[in-house]
């Protein structure tokens, strides 16, 4: 058995800094500048609307796009009740999300080969590639690091997109665009409970300056011990195990965002540290043990400019770095047989451990 030693302090301490910087700023004087209400719009007027297309990087209207786009916004989240991205990706046509107990995973298509990790789709928030370097691993389930309340919209370009994206843009490329200080102003609180003993918070901090700069800082948690009771017959063997897998299935999460528009100049950054318990006795585990468990921790800085030249020419310079964080495999002594465990936190460990 492995076992992983959780850590929320880290992501607490950033958390809570974020949020007192927040609230020791000025606060603005000018009024907000707020978009029209889509469901007050015409259907030619809805396709007249500007996005940061996905398919051409710069902003342009959905029908000259030269792609097939999709738009979930943040106004369709709030009123379908979307807890994840998964969630939102399965809303979408011709895409569909499947869950085993540790990660969710999304099809195009038909197409959702069996242990691949989201290889084949890129996920970028706000520009920013999202994939893991070792697996190509796109997190679209509760180790997503940003909270779907902070969405402003998602934009999925189906069709490959390698040939403005490299690796893994094959199946799809999907956007996600974060609110700003000027789309979420002000101090927000958001606390929701559910079934399971679930519970999630979020509060967030947006400003927007007298000289036209803009911030928010946002932190977030996720709590909940899932079925307490689940059955698998593959593991119902008479004289060795009923099959029930009891209080294994609990996930936690916590995270933070924030972001920052000086000018041309916008930075951002995210953390989420996550912790499953996995039913399932993965990799050669013991069924029914309730210590197995994967840790992900996921962190990133992002640096973008954006210029024009010569009056009809724009472009881009970014800086980013993706900070992964080592996990602690903790060898248990009370396992009387060997086993192996693999956790995932930007890269996988296999080990074995016996009892001495």
């Amino acid at each position: 058995m492995c076992i992983i030693r959780p850590s929320f302090s880290l992501s607490i301490r950033v958390a809570v800094f974020g949020v007192a910087l927040g609230l020791l700023a000025p606060s603005p004087s000018r009024a907000q500048a707020t978009g029209p209400d889509p469901s007050s719009l015409t259907i030619e007027q809805l396709l007249q609307v500007e996005l940061t297309s996905t398919a051409s990087k710069f902003s342009q209207e959905v029908t000259q796009a030269p792609a097939s786009v999709s738009v979930v916004t943040a106004e369709q989240i709030r009123v379908h009740g979307y807890r994840t991205l998964a969630d939102i990706l399965g809303s979408v046509q011709g895409l569909y999300t499947t869950y085993d107990r540790n990660y969710s995973y999304v099809g195009v298509r038909g197409f959702a080969r069996p242990g691949d990790y989201n290889t084949r789709v890129l996920l970028l928030v706000d520009g920013h590639r999202l994939n893991e370097p070792v697996y190509d691993m796109a997190p679209i389930g509760t180790d997503f690091p940003i909270d779907v309340s902070l969405i402003d919209r998602v934009e999925v370009i189906r069709g490959p997109g390698s040939s403005l994206y490299g690796t893994s843009a094959f199946f799809a490329v999907i956007n996600v665009l974060t609110k700003n200080g000027s789309s979420a102003p002000g101090t927000r609180a958001d606390v929701s409970l559910g079934s399971l003993q679930t519970q999630r918070a979020v509060v967030s901090v947006g400003q927007v300056f007298e000289n036209g700069n803009e911030m928010l800082v946002a932190a977030s948690g996720y709590q909940s011990d899932g079925d307490t009771r689940l059955y698998f017959p593959e593991f119902d063997v008479p004289g060795r195990s009923s099959g029930l897998a009891l209080d294994a299935d609990s996930d936690r999460s916590a995270g933070f965002l924030g972001s920052a528009s000086i000018g041309r100049l916008r930075i951002s950054g995210a953390f989420v540290d996550r912790t499953k318990q996995i039913p399932t006795a993965s990799f050669a585990t013991v069924f029914g043990d309730g210590r197995e468990q994967t840790v992900d921790r996921r962190a990133y800085f992002d640096a973008a400019y954006t210029g024009q030249f010569g009056g009809q020419w724009s472009g881009v310079a970014r800086a980013a770095s993706t900070i992964p964080a080592t996990p602690e495999p903790i060898p248990s002594t009370t396992v009387p047989m060997a086993s192996s465990c693999r956790t995932t936190d930007r890269m996988r460990v296999k080990r074995r451990v016996s009892s001495p």
